[in-house]
């Protein structure tokens, strides 16, 4: 079978308007299908409140109530597509609805988040029994793949990373118009380490006013607690920080501006966009290094040695007293960005379409 019919399932309010979706997951998957070669056996179910493009197929189906009326509109539009192949993306209990109803199509599991390890022997079992119904498993990097191996009783011959992947013709990139600013993006919780970041920028841009810094912060719905964070961050006024929400397309634009980006990310990142980005954009970037993160930038990322806001502050001492560091530092990685190129991505992922359906790595 060269050409079979793949069903891409987004999860519920997940939205592609182009290739600057503001969820990652949207800008991930869009990069990846915007434009194949097999575009008219590729269709991709979202929910009404994208804006599509003309270079990919879509089928919208209308916002639903709750899982269950979203589970029927999913079931009908698989009758009526009857693909071979399904990528799922999260949704895993989803995705084992699907597969019962559905044994004949080979389905495949997108992880974009790290799993949550079960405790005990009969509960990772039991989940394993359960990730073993699904025909291949993808993680957006070794860090998510460690999880299901070390926790999760899984048949490693389904077990695949495909790294996410951009599109290296989004921004333009001109190290000689680089400002002295630091950019740093994110969520506004606690578990990507905006205050670190703030913490840092107090030390800093007092001693160094040549140098200014922008927190994006982004536009999320939150509550409880995760409300009680955001609203701390929005309301820490530094001098020479511009606090401000902005969508991809501008957090980009913004990037390809500045001359560093700071990722401090205390939990363990799946995989680390934002970092990428940052080197596609030619900045220094420094990074905790959770997570995915290393995978990410490799040697070319300068990373903390705690996850304080010293580390931090210790790094950007070092690259706004030496301009040639600085501009080693961006240079370096743009070389080796094609690794995570779109052709690239697409061929790992033939490989595993081509693995469910001759049950052969």
């Amino acid at each position: 079978m060269l050409k079979p019919k793949i069903l891409v399932i987004l999860p519920q309010e997940f939205y592609i308007h182009g290739t600057f979706c503001n969820q990652s997951i949207s800008a991930v998957i869009y990069t990846n299908y915007a434009n194949h070669p097999n575009k008219d056996n590729i269709n991709i179910i979202i929910e009404e409140g994208s804006n599509i493009p003309d270079d990919i197929n879509v089928s919208i189906i209308g916002r639903s109530d709750n899982d269950r009326a979203w589970h029927q509109k999913l079931i009908k539009q698989i009758e009526i597509f009857q693909p071979d192949i399904i990528e799922m993306h999260l949704k895993f209990n989803f995705a084992i609805r699907l597969k019962k109803q559905f044994p004949h199509i080979k389905f495949i599991y997108y992880c974009h988040n790290l799993p949550i390890p079960k405790k005990g022997l009969l509960a990772s079992l039991y989940r394993g029994w359960r990730y073993n119904k699904i025909d291949a498993i993808i993680s957006v990097s070794n860090a998510v793949e460690e999880i299901f191996k070390r926790y999760h009783f899984i048949n490693k011959d389904k077990l695949f990373v495909i790294h996410n992947s951009l599109d290296a013709n989004m921004v333009k990139v001109d190290l000689a118009a680089k400002k002295k600013i630091i950019f740093c993006a994110a969520r506004p919780i606690a578990e990507k380490g905006l205050h670190l970041f703030l913490e840092a920028m107090q030390d800093f841009l007092p001693a160094n006013p040549e140098w200014r810094a922008v927190l994006a912060i982004a536009d999320v719905d939150v509550s409880g607690s995760v409300n009680e964070y955001a609203e701390q961050i929005k309301n820490t006024k530094i001098n020479n920080v511009d606090l401000c929400s902005l969508s991809r397309a501008e957090v980009l634009k913004c990037q390809s501006e500045c001359a560093i980006s700071v990722v401090p990310s205390i939990w363990p990142e799946p995989f680390g966009l934002t970092a990428l980005e940052g080197h596609l954009c030619g900045n220094a970037v420094i990074s905790s290094g959770t997570g995915g993160l290393r995978e990410v930038s490799g040697d070319n990322a300068l990373y903390m040695e705690n996850l304080d806001a010293i580390s931090i502050l210790e790094h950007l001492q070092k690259l706004a007293g030496d301009e040639e560091y600085l501009r080693q530092m961006q240079i370096k990685r743009m070389a080796e960005i094609d690794r995570f190129s779109v052709k690239k991505t697409r061929a790992k992922k033939q490989q595993v379409r081509q693995y469910v359906i001759d049950g052969k790595k």
